[in-house]
């Protein structure tokens, strides 16, 4: 048998119905993760108690599912500045350290130098620009697209 024969026969036949089931499955589930910001308590807990709802309407799923069905509180992706928002910093005593009052001494040692093409320790300099360096690669690779002296 030819593999372009085999390749014929062993085609998979999928029947409709259950191809529409499962489109519909993956809607609902699009659906439930549909993204919702949570910049409150009270969203949060309107939305843990909606997905106990549901969890308490909805037929006991088996085990292998129970973890698609679950809401997680920690799943809407927030940045920095609404989280510092959100804690109400301005409020706390002056002697309470915070994200914004907290600061560390200078470092008693010499600053480190950073390759500017790979990140690792650099030892070197370009002498058109002045960014740091490691090695001969890199120095090809920052002459040929990261030197500074060539940008207008």
């Amino acid at each position: 048998m030819k593999k372009t024969d085999r390749s014929k026969s062993t085609r998979v036949r999928v029947d409709p119905e259950a191809h529409q089931r499962h489109l519909k499955r993956q809607l609902d589930s699009l659906e439930r993760d549909n993204h919702q910001s949570l910049n409150d308590v009270e969203g949060l807990i309107s939305i843990a108690l909606a997905a106990q709802e549901q969890k308490d309407d909805a037929p006991a799923p088996r085990k292998a599912r129970s973890k698609l069905n679950r809401s997680s509180v920690y799943s809407a992706k927030t940045n920095l500045n609404v989280l510092l928002e959100d804690a109400h910093l301005e409020g706390l005593p002056l002697d309470v350290p915070t994200y914004h009052s907290c600061q560390a001494d200078a470092s008693q040692y010499p600053p480190r130098h950073f390759c500017s093409v790979c990140g690792y320790t650099s030892a070197y300099k370009c002498l058109r620009c002045g960014m740091k360096y490691c090695s001969v690669r890199c120095l090809e690779t920052h002459r040929d697209t990261r030197c500074l002296k060539w940008t207008v």
